[in-house]
């Protein structure tokens, strides 16, 4: 997964939902939009990509805490599991997501546009919460990806907000 640097027109970091409309558009098709809440990691010229954050999976992660085994939950982050996956991986890569008010101030991972939210390797978590900077609360790991491709008749994920299949929300709306 690339992560990119907003610029000024760009939803990086941007948190949306499916649309809260009496009737869902993904209650029928494309249900793995069904009340999903998305973090956009990347808008360019091409397409807008994200991962769905409230997707739960049976599969766990372990983290080794402090000679502790901890498992987080592994998240579904959308379809597109082949655009995420490195050439000869069986599996797309994890990616683990952290949310504490101490990450910018220590430089740990890298901040999804301005959302608060820092795309982090698995060492960079447990150093994180060995440290105290983090707890095991403040992580989330993804796997997949959510994508919409950008052509003369769409554009891309603001698009399906302005045809209210998405709504944008605050970060402040979540938990």
């Amino acid at each position: 997964i690339v992560w990119s640097t907003p610029q000024s027109s760009t939803m990086v970091g941007a948190l949306i939902r499916a649309s809260s409309a009496k009737r869902s558009p993904y209650l029928l098709a494309d249900q793995g939009f069904h009340k999903s809440v998305i973090l956009v990691v990347l808008d360019d010229e091409e397409s807008s990509q994200g991962v769905i954050l409230n997707h739960v999976t049976t599969e766990t992660i372990t983290l080794d805490l402090e000679g502790t085994n901890v498992e987080i939950p592994v998240r579904y982050g959308g379809p597109f599991q082949d655009l995420a996956r490195g050439e000869g991986d069986s599996k797309p890569p994890l990616v683990f997501l952290l949310s504490s008010l101490s990450s910018r101030e220590a430089s740990i991972g890298v901040e999804v546009g301005t959302s608060g939210i820092f795309a982090c390797t698995k060492q960079d978590i447990t150093k994180a919460i060995n440290a105290g900077l983090a707890s095991i609360t403040d992580v989330m790991a993804v796997q997949g990806l959510s994508m919409w491709k950008k052509h003369c008749s769409h554009s891309g994920v603001r698009g399906d907000i302005e045809e209210g299949y998405f709504e944008e929300i605050s970060n402040n709306n979540i938990g």
